[in-house]
């Protein structure tokens, strides 16, 4: 029986399960250390890494980072810099074009370009789109689920898809949730998992607690609060992570406010 769940976000698919263990349960377990927490050297950390899977030969067009964007990825991608003005008539709309500006002036994707940039946001499309890959992600994840944790720490993308099959499997009981950079309050992800105007509505009904922790820098995670989307309960912290690192998982494994909320729960 797991302690703790770990759950990945976006660019794993050339890492492995073994990488995960090392990196994820030194953070935490630095982390634990740092709030003064017996368990930090005997919990159990137990992975859900779905990053090969996205290895896979598909015919989704997102498969590959193009200029081409579906709705979804478009929408996405122009949440993540804001609204943009309209206009624009070269190769790529003007929005789009506006939105990959300013998202390569900010920290977290400067000198990037556009490649990268639109390499992250068609992973997170493709997992909408492609009915394969998004069956295998959530198989990986609900096996890891099934250890029994005490704790789910779900980062980016990994946030989704926690929150996605704790909302579906009601039978699932978790003492705490805790979403890392998470996108989870972007309009366009609210859509798609058909989030409820009552955020009442969309608690999942096995989790106790739910803590969501945002970096100020995080672009990512640029809505900072879920509690108006997802319930009243959730306690909403923000913290600062170094600028052009903000968005990264370790960043936030280690935060006092992650470490304070997994000692809680495995205590």
């Amino acid at each position: 029986m797991a302690d703790v769940v770990g759950v990945h976000g976006v660019g794993w698919q050339f890492e492995s399960r073994d990488k995960m263990i090392d990196l994820w349960r030194g953070h935490i377990a630095a982390g634990l250390h740092n709030v003064r927490s017996s368990k930090h050297a005997t919990f159990v950390f137990e992975p859900a890494f779905y990053g090969h899977l996205y290895n896979a030969v598909t015919r989704h067009k997102g498969a590959e980072p193009r200029a081409d964007l579906d709705g979804f990825e478009e929408s996405f991608l122009r949440e993540l810099a804001g609204e943009p003005p309209t206009g624009g008539k070269t190769y790529l709309p003007g929005g789009v074009q506006w939105a990959l500006r300013a998202l390569e002036s900010t920290d977290f994707f400067a000198g990037l370009g556009h490649y990268a940039i639109l390499k992250f946001v068609k992973q997170v499309g493709r997992y909408f789109a492609d009915v394969e890959l998004r069956a295998g992600v959530q198989a990986e994840v609900l096996s890891a689920l099934k250890t029994g944790p005490s704790v789910v720490v779900a980062h980016s993308l990994g946030s989704v898809v926690a929150y996605e099959i704790l909302r579906d499997e009601p039978g699932l009981r978790v003492d705490t949730l805790i979403t890392v950079g998470s996108p989870l309050g972007l309009r366009v992800v609210r859509e798609r998992l058909g989030i409820a105007a009552d955020a009442a509505e969309n608690w999942p009904p096995g989790v106790r607690r739910w803590v969501n922790v945002a970096a100020t820098e995080d672009a990512v995670a640029v809505v900072k609060e879920l509690k108006p989307f997802y319930g009243a309960e959730i306690a909403d912290e923000e913290v600062r992570n170094s600028r052009i690192k903000a968005h990264l998982a370790v960043r936030y494994l280690a935060t006092a406010r992650t470490s304070e909320a997994i000692a809680d729960a495995i205590a």
